[in-house]
């Protein structure tokens, strides 16, 4: 996958960076967010299966309740008692790949259906198509982090068919002070 960007840009396919402060809401549990105040976040704990957007440290755009509803979600799924905690930290992005953005969200979509006629209807989704470009993509066009919207979920699994945008931070270094 060394070429990827170079394949990309001769299909007329050119994501973009940009430069982007927020505040983002990080959901988890009691015990990590005591480990995360004492030590800061750390990308070696960051597991890159089952996240949509590939390894990295995911947080919702200015939103604590979805933080929350996160918090609640990932206790239920581990079977513990639900300690709901919510992570606030300063993000401050120097290249930031913004699938949310008027560029890069169409070239998203372009890729997504590029992908899909290479490998068949069935061989490609959503899913397949960010962890690809959360993984792929930002790492070869050294990207601090992604943006993208994220569907919001209670804590039986169940979505609430609410968007909200969040992001994931590929580089500790952006993340300035942590508040619980």
């Amino acid at each position: 996958m060394g070429h990827t960007i170079q394949a990309l840009r001769l299909k007329g396919i050119e994501f973009k960076h940009r430069k982007r402060k927020c505040v983002g809401f990080h959901g988890t549990h009691k015990g990590n967010a005591e480990q995360i105040r004492k030590a800061g976040f750390d990308l070696a704990f960051a597991r890159e299966k089952g996240c949509w957007l590939g390894t990295g440290i995911y947080f919702f755009d200015n939103a604590p309740y979805a933080g929350h509803e996160f918090a609640l979600c990932f206790a239920t799924h581990l079977k513990k008692a639900p300690q709901p905690i919510v992570i606030q930290a300063d993000i401050n992005f120097i290249f930031l790949l913004d699938l949310n953005d008027d560029v890069n969200g169409p070239l998203f979509w372009k890729l997504f259906n590029l992908l899909r006629s290479m490998r068949g209807n069935s061989g490609v989704d959503e899913n397949f198509t960010g962890h690809f470009i959360g993984t792929t993509i930002a790492k070869e066009m050294k990207s601090d982090g992604v943006a993208w919207r994220f569907p919001m979920q209670e804590a039986g699994g169940q979505n609430f068919g609410k968007m909200q945008n969040g992001f994931c931070v590929k580089k500790i270094t952006v993340i300035g002070p942590i508040r619980i």
